[in-house]
């Protein structure tokens, strides 16, 4: 598959303060995981669940970033 998803991590440094990461599709992540020699025992049919796991595991991630901001930072509406 070659469908891309978008995130709602922003981009830092963008033109567009509203700019945000787009995920790597799960043939691009295949493709990049053999270019680097890191296939393994990987197939590319597992690469739609290793996309989604990674997509996940990164938004949550962002989450809890965010969640700490607004810990460390209170007055800072959004965390961001």
């Amino acid at each position: 598959p070659t469908e891309r998803v978008p995130s709602t991590i922003p981009k830092g440094g963008a033109a567009d303060d509203t700019a945000t990461w787009t995920y790597p599709s799960p043939q691009m992540f295949y493709n990049a995981l053999a270019r680097k020699g890191k296939l393994g025992d990987t197939k590319e049919e597992d690469m739609e669940s290793v996309v989604a796991l990674h997509n996940n595991m990164n938004e949550g991630t962002w989450k809890k970033v965010l969640e700490w901001e607004a810990v460390l930072n209170p007055s800072e509406e959004g965390g961001n």
